[in-house]
């Protein structure tokens, strides 16, 4: 019984389809007695599986210097949120509540009915392993009055501490970070009273 050839290209990935092309123009060049006269010739598919190839590989260092660069970016971000955010506390404290002061310096004034007070440093602050390499999960308990927080971490307990994230919520995750490496975060609330005082540090290791 004849037997029907099956490309079954359609389900092949671009990866796939150069593998395959290496295969198949590699048994023909083996069996040359046999296929004397390929058309299209082996050079012409070759060149294309090279270009292929190639396209392929030059995408993925597009991706690789990609995510390198959207690292970078959250990277100068918090970097930007935390300088901010201590400039927007420093300036409150300056104009002890006179709004032309306040607007003087560039920012928004908060409404009257946003209730003010000292806030409280956050509690229970805790790490948990993250799913990808050089991150950590952390979670604390929310603070009343508080409209973000600020997150810092330190290779050692006494410092120097740098900015990780800035969050709105009472969780986020830690980026960025040496895998393997134990680090000490702490965190602290921002509210319309300014910064709280920081939360005990909690230790954990990067995924």
């Amino acid at each position: 019984m004849k037997k029907s050839l099956i490309l079954g290209l359609s389900g092949l990935t671009p990866e796939d389809k150069v593998k395959y092309a290496l295969k198949v123009s590699t048994a023909i060049a083996g069996a040359a007695t046999t296929f004397a006269s390929p058309n299209p010739a082996l050079t012409t598919v070759n060149t294309a599986r090279a270009n292929l190839d190639a396209r392929l590989k030059a995408i993925s260092a597009l991706q690789i210097s990609l995510d390198s660069e959207r690292a970078a970016l959250k990277t100068d971000e918090l970097a930007l949120d935390g300088h901010l955010t201590q400039l927007g506390s420093y300036v409150e404290n300056i104009a002890k509540g006179d709004e032309s002061l306040i607007q003087l310096a560039g920012f928004d004034v908060a409404d009257e009915r946003t209730p003010v007070g000292p806030l409280s440093a956050p509690q229970n602050l805790r790490g948990s392993p993250a799913s990808h390499e050089g991150q950590v999960n952390l979670k604390w308990s929310r603070v009343h009055g508080a409209k973000s927080y600020i997150v810092e971490c330190a290779t050692n307990p006494d410092g120097p501490w740098t900015p990780v994230a800035v969050s709105t919520r009472v969780s986020c995750v830690a980026a960025n970070l040496t895998s393997g490496t134990k680090y000490w975060f702490h965190v602290r609330a921002v509210g319309a009273a300014g910064l709280s005082g920081w939360s005990d540090p909690a230790v954990k290791m990067a995924s």
